[in-house]
This record gives C-alpha cells, structure tokens and sequence, in this order.
C-alpha cells in the first residue's frame, strides 16, 4: 500500500518541451495528459473495490486549487462504471454554526481550522453509513452560516463508497476510531512545479494560485487583488492544517496537467493587469505575468468539458 501511496505520476517534460507540443501537437498533447489523468484514477477506482470490504470511506483532501472537487466525482464517475454506487458528501456540511465557532483575533471565524467542524457529528455519520449503512448528514446553509434544520439522509448499499471530499480529510481526528481497513486516504494537489535549462519557471504552489485567481473570478467574481491578498493566509493554514497529514495517505494524486497554464494564460493575465502599481501585491502580480507570458498560449475550446482543469476555467460536465 505505501509503495502505491508513493508512486505519483511525474512528469519531465519542461517549459521548451510543452510549448513545442503546444505549437505543433497540441490536440495529441492534451489528449494524451487527459488520458493519463484518468488511467491514474482507474488505478485508484481498481485499489479501492480490491479491498473488497462491505462499504468503505474514501477521505479526500489537499490544498485550494488542487482539483479536489471534481476529482471526487470524476472518481464516482469511475466506481459506477466497475458496478459500484458511491455516495459523494462534503465535509463543509458538517460546519458548526456561526455563534459556535472560535473566531480570530479580528473578530473573523476561523473556518480554516477542523475545529470549526462538528467533528464528533460526522465521525457519527461516517460510523452509522458503515454499520448500518445509512445516515442523517447535516446540510450547512453558508448564507446563514448554520446548519440547516432539516438534515439529509444518506443510503449506502454493501459494496458502495462514500467518497467524503475536503481541505481536512486526511486529519486523523475524523477517522479515529473509525475501522482503519474501510476508510482510503487520499491526498491530492499539484506535486510538482515547471522548469527549464535555468531552473525553475513556476512553483506548484504558483500553478495552484493562477488557478484559484482565475476560479475565483469565473465562479464568485472575487477581485483579483483580493485573491492574491489572501493568498498568503490561505498558504499558513494549508501549513498549520492540511501538510502535516499528507504523508498519511494511502494514494497520492498529482493534479498537475501540463497544458494547463497555456489555457489559463488568456484568462490570467488582463486579470494580473487589473492590479495598480501602488497595490501591496503589484511585485507579485508583475511576476506571474511575467511568468505566464513564457507559456504559449491554447485555446481552451480543445479544453474537454470532462476535464478537471474545466473546475477552474468553467464549463465543466460535472457542474451541475
């Protein structure tokens, strides 16, 4: 199992390679880092129901931007096609409300922290789907920031997968006592960054942040200054709450699609552009443009809508 758990797909190929295959292979190129996409979660689908339990519990997480959203459906997607139903629950359900939370030192709620989970209420849930195989789930309202009233029930069959998706899965205080052999770790993101003859071009953590800002314009048109604002803060609790559990894992995927930046580019830099020269983040803005304009650039019209980079660029067929 750790042998798998270490063996995430690694690419070589650097910057003068993907813009050569973005000039004169791009359909072939594309459809070859797709392909390989989905053969790591075959791989994946094929691990899980080889455990061959009654039901199992799939914990998800990984830092913002690293695809885990669409990565669980897409992994459902897979489960169904081998004869397996899976249930798919987010673990921001479980938000407790407003008024019992911890908030930070400027009054904000610390929704970055576990803490700010019922974490006693989902280690319920996840307890009853195992045994008896149904539960009552919490559905959290984020504009009244409460639980609502009414809960959601939950039905798993023997031989079918909770897949449970979020920034804390792997924390083991969701899973003790949990029974170990049912529940699959899985720890995603974007493992590696892109070079050249020089060194490094672009970190991953750079790659994870052109996707958040280009996201978070399309799907909350959040400001793009905003984003690179809180970039930081969003990086510390990653540090704090997500890091430290992801050697746990059982799998670990690497989201990272080489294309990617050529078709986010487009959408990217009038963004970056929108950030005035007296802005705290303009140094950092000037240097993922500059960064960006190194990657020739793709229509995402070649982009498929069962694509997991469509989670940031939009149009995805998983969006329902």
């Amino acid at each position: 199992m750790k042998n798998f758990s270490n063996s995430y797909q690694k690419f070589i190929l650097g910057l003068d390679e993907i813009n050569y295959a973005v000039d004169n292979h791009i359909n072939d190129f594309i459809d070859d880092i797709e392909k390989c996409y989905d053969a790591e979660l075959v791989k994946v689908a094929e691990y899980i129901l080889n455990l061959k339990r009654k039901r199992v519990i799939v914990m998800i997480s990984g830092p913002s931007a690293s695809g885990k959203t669409t990565t669980a459906l897409m992994l459902k997607e897979k489960l169904k096609k081998y004869g397996s139903g899976a249930a798919l629950i987010s673990l921001d359900n479980f938000y407790k409300d407003r008024n019992k939370c911890n908030t930070l030192e400027n009054g904000v709620i610390d929704y970055e922290s576990p803490d700010a989970l019922d974490i006693q209420e989902f280690k319920n849930c996840m307890a009853n789907l195992l045994k008896k195989g149904y539960c009552h789930m919490p559905t959290f309202n984020f504009i009244e920031k409460r639980p609502d009233p009414e809960k959601t029930y939950i039905e798993l069959h023997e031989n079918e997968i909770a897949i449970i998706e979020g920034i804390h899965g792997l924390n083991p205080v969701f899973t003790k006592g949990l029974p170990d052999e049912s529940v699959v770790r899985i720890y995603i993101s974007v493992k590696q960054g892109i070079s050249d003859y020089n060194g490094q071009v672009i970190s991953n953590r750079e790659i994870r942040l052109i996707r958040r800002l280009v996201r978070d314009y399309d799907k909350r048109k959040s400001d793009p200054e905003n984003t690179l604002t809180m970039w930081k803060n969003v990086c510390k609790g990653q540090t704090t709450f997500i890091y430290p559990f992801k050697r746990s894992s059982d799998i670990t995927i690497n989201s990272l699609h080489l294309y990617e930046l050529g078709a986010m580019k487009n959408i990217a830099i009038p963004l970056l552009k929108q950030i005035q020269e007296d802005s705290p983040v303009f140094k950092n803005a000037c240097i993922l443009l500059s960064t960006l304009e190194r990657f020739h650039s793709i229509d995402t019209s070649l982009i498929p809508h069962n694509s997991m980079i469509r989670e940031f660029i939009g149009n995805s067929s998983y969006e329902s």
